[in-house]
């Protein structure tokens, strides 16, 4: 009982053994200004995470997506013929005596005021996000280094913002997170400008019985702070206060959570690389992920093509008084041919297909077309060198049987005037080194 239960638990186990996650580690190269491509193999069907090293999060910040994409090469040009083709209207104030319109006048005056200093607020933030920003590039990708300037910055905008509004703050110990009393009262102060701005706007239909001198501040104290909020974009302030943040948690690498599977060829990966604080595009790479090998592929390749089908050339001379001699022209024993194989085979890795051939080379000595089957290996990944050996046959010039063989020698009658020739099939061997670099992703 006991091994059957061993055995069932064992069962259970393996689908998550043979599945467990794994990282495409990538490395970026500060010195070279790219990313170093993998010299993992991954395999199909399996999921992986895009991980990269040698960076500073703070600095630098990156999307990665991929896709997996099957190698295709085209069909060269002499194969194609054989083959298949807020509601801010409502008013709070109902008296219309000039001491209360005095006294609307003096409560948004002290809004406005408030609105100033969160301004002179955003401008200590700004000096120190850049101040920040400057000292880090100086460090590079030390993380530790970068960890702790942020530390700093963030207790210098705590000392200078937070601890001169109130006795209590001020007083008080050192936050144990000072980011996020920063951030919320920064934040905040912004959007009371904003709310500040819609109520006064609600106070210019509100009827003023005082006098116009009253009116004619009110209108200007709107516009200061119109003009006041026109300078102050609360995205752009936000990226300093996160910029800040996220280089106080800098870490040497990024693991995408995004799981990829490769079923083809490759997986690729296209890695974007952003300055954290100007936000500007660094780099941009495609990276090419092989998978390992299995399955069959169809590739094309061209080349050259070594054989022994030869066409010989004759020519007659006299022999006797009855008879000419047939002799032939000097000549190679062997024939170079071009032209170009398909190739349908297994992928025994990422780089290496074992494969049938068949195709076809024209002979540039004899004009003639050699048809080529046969097998051989595809060597490389996107680029591939083929090794090619195999049967050929083509049909050429032969002498015919009207000449006369006696020993060694041809011969003709007489009055014979060319040599007399017929159409055969020849067969030989071809050994073939093609090449592919055409091949696309598709």
């Amino acid at each position: 009982m006991k091994k059957i239960f061993f055995l069932y638990a064992s069962l259970l186990l393996i689908p998550s053994l043979t599945f467990s996650q794994e990282d495409i580690k990538l490395s970026y190269n500060s010195k070279e200004h790219r990313i170093e491509k993998p010299n993992k193999i991954i395999r199909k069907g399996i999921p992986y995470k895009i991980k990269i090293d040698g960076i500073n999060t703070a600095t630098m910040k990156f999307s990665v997506t991929a896709k997996d994409k099957e190698l295709v090469s085209p069909i060269p040009e002499v194969l194609k013929p054989i083959l298949l083709d807020v509601d801010a209207a409502m008013s709070l104030y109902k008296s219309t005596t000039g001491d209360v319109e005095n006294t609307v006048y003096t409560d948004h005056e002290k809004l406005y005021n408030a609105a100033t200093q969160i301004l002179d607020d955003l401008k200590i933030l700004e000096e120190k996000a850049k101040a920040l920003n400057k000292a880090i590039r100086v460090k590079g990708v030390d993380v530790s280094q970068t960890k702790m300037l942020a530390s700093t910055c963030l207790s210098d905008l705590e000392e200078l913002i937070l601890k001169p509004k109130t006795e209590k703050i001020k007083n008080s110990p050192k936050s144990k997170n000072a980011y996020k009393e920063v951030y919320n009262y920064l934040i905040q102060g912004i959007q009371n400008i904003s709310s500040t701005r819609q109520f006064m706007e609600s106070r210019m239909n509100f009827r003023f019985t005082a006098t116009d001198a009253i009116s004619e501040k009110f209108i200007q104290l709107h516009a200061n702070l119109v003009a006041l909020e026109n300078q102050i974009k609360i995205k752009k302030y936000e990226d300093y206060l996160k910029f800040i943040k996220n280089a106080e948690d800098a870490k040497p690498n990024k693991i995408f959570e995004k799981v990829y599977y490769s079923r083809k060829d490759l997986l690729e990966a296209e890695v974007v690389m952003l300055d954290a604080f100007s936000k500007d595009t660094l780099l941009k790479e495609t990276i090419d992920i092989y998978t390992e090998g299995g399955g069959i592929r169809l590739r094309f390749s061209t080349g050259f093509f070594y054989n022994d089908i030869v066409e010989k050339s004759y020519y007659l001379t006299e022999r006797d008084e009855t008879t000419k001699a047939v002799l032939p022209e000097k000549s190679p024993d062997f024939d170079i041919a071009v032209g170009a194989l398909a190739h349908i085979g297994w992928k025994f890795s990422s780089h290496t297909d074992i494969a049938l051939n068949m195709g076809l080379a024209l002979s540039p000595l004899d004009g003639k077309t050699r048809y080529l089957l046969g097998g051989g290996i595809l060597i490389g990944k996107k680029r591939e060198l083929g090794l090619n050996i195999g049967a050929a046959i083509s049909r050429i010039d032969k002498l015919s049987g009207s000449v006369t063989k006696s020993g060694n020698e041809l011969f003709v009658p007489i009055a014979v005037e060319a040599v007399p020739t017929t159409k055969q099939n020849e067969w030989g061997l071809f050994f073939g080194v093609t090449y592919n670099f055409k091949n696309t992703k598709k």
